[in-house]
This record gives structure tokens, sequence and C-alpha cells, in this order.
């Protein structure tokens, strides 16, 4: 995966990645820095959804 923060190109390995699936019912947390978006609960556990925007 490739991505542009500003002018600068950035990519990940998707090597690690198992499954891909649709994030619905995201939470929020108050006071949480902004490239924090927020997590989710899928099959039991809490992932941490991370914004690139």
């Amino acid at each position: 995966m490739s991505f542009y923060i500003e002018n600068e190109r950035y990519a990940l390995t998707s090597e690690p990645t198992v499954e891909v699936v649709q994030v619905v019912n995201v939470k929020t947390l108050p006071h949480k820095p902004d490239y924090f978006a927020g997590v989710f609960n899928y099959r039991e556990q809490s992932l941490t959804i991370y914004s690139w925007q």
C-alpha cells in the first residue's frame, strides 16, 4: 500500500495482512492524537484505526 502525506510518498508492506474487512461502528476516544481515528470490535478484539489523512 502506498500513500502520500503532503508531497512525500510512503509505502507499507501488506505481507502481514491476513484479512481486509469493512469497518463499521468506529468508536472515537476523547483527547486522542490527530492520527488516531478510533477503535472497533472485531471478533471480540479491539483493533486500532489510524487515519492517514
